[in-house]
């Protein structure tokens, strides 16, 4: 799900370098927790002779009924999805004038089929480890050099890292833009009082 995002968000260009990084990261480090894995998924689908297009055909009909699908003007060959864009927490916006939710953006239901394809050949059933200091990305059914402590303090540090950059009127946009019409003047612009 998560790293299915991130790619598809790399293959449209906004998504790119330590951006890409930090947000794969985030699902990876989730994945060595239990959290996206496909592989005992694709193991029922074997069990039960559900072939790769049949599953990805599945999927599709069931996103083609999406409710999210609602909320902007999607053609027929479309679905509606949520991509990264930048880093992670900032999302992809819509083009779409129409869009009840701005930050939900059309994609070729091909490119969907796509990556999920990829998921299902369990590309994406990887998690973070750490080679040194730096951040991979391992098979999950590998084995790790970094303890599960040291990786989320790695990711922390590489994700806050890349908002360290954001400057406060960038922050201040962000901070707008996911709470619409709410000021937060006083919240960005005033220092805390001391007790």
């Amino acid at each position: 799900a998560g790293a299915g995002a991130g790619h598809m968000s790399s293959r449209l260009g906004v998504l790119s370098g330590n951006g890409l990084h930090a947000h794969q990261s985030l699902v990876y480090l989730f994945n060595g927790h239990g959290g996206f894995n496909f592989r005992p998924l694709r193991r029922l689908c074997e069990a039960l002779g559900v072939p790769k297009e049949d599953f990805i055909e599945g999927v599709l009909k069931v996103v083609r009924r999406d409710n999210k699908r609602g909320y902007t003007n999607c053609s027929g060959c479309k679905s509606v999805d949520q991509l990264v864009a930048g880093r992670p927490g900032k999302m992809l916006g819509s083009e779409d004038p129409n869009a009840e939710v701005r930050y939900l953006v059309e994609v070729d239901e091909a490119w969907q089929a796509s990556v999920l394809g990829l998921a299902f050949d369990c590309e994406f059933d990887l998690v973070a480890d750490l080679q040194g200091e730096k951040v991979v990305f391992v098979d999950q059914q590998g084995e790790r050099q970094g303890g599960p402590h040291e990786v989320a303090v790695a990711v922390h540090a590489s994700v806050r890292q890349l908002y360290s950059l954001e400057t406060p009127a960038q922050a201040k946009r962000r901070l707008l833009a996911s709470c619409g019409s709410m000021s937060l003047d006083n919240l960005i612009t005033t220092p805390p009082r001391s007790a």
